[in-house]
């Protein structure tokens, strides 16, 4: 079982708006696709999930990475947005 959703730090964000994404997908995400996913930081864990990180211009650069990840056949498992994101952040 999963622990709690850590809050982090917010503000008023508008869909034009940039903002630091964290995205979680059950699957392993190849390192090499962080350019096709719009610089996004992935990181890979040992049970079968990566993490991608990165601050994304709009949330049609969202929905963009989003849909490529769909595509790809890996399903999504959590999304969050913030402003920034300590190492302590956790999606759990």
């Amino acid at each position: 079982m999963r622990a709690n959703i850590r809050p982090m730090q917010t503000q008023h964000v508008t869909m034009q708006s940039p903002a630091v994404y964290r995205v979680r997908v059950q699957g392993n995400v190849p390192i090499g696709w962080s350019t096709c996913l719009m610089g996004m930081n992935i990181t890979v864990s040992s049970d079968d999930e990566s993490t991608l990180v990165g601050r994304l211009p709009d949330q049609a650069a969202l929905f963009g990475m989003l849909n490529i990840l769909y595509e790809k056949g890996l399903a999504l498992q959590a999304t969050l947005q913030g402003t920034k994101y300590s190492k302590d952040d956790e999606l759990n």
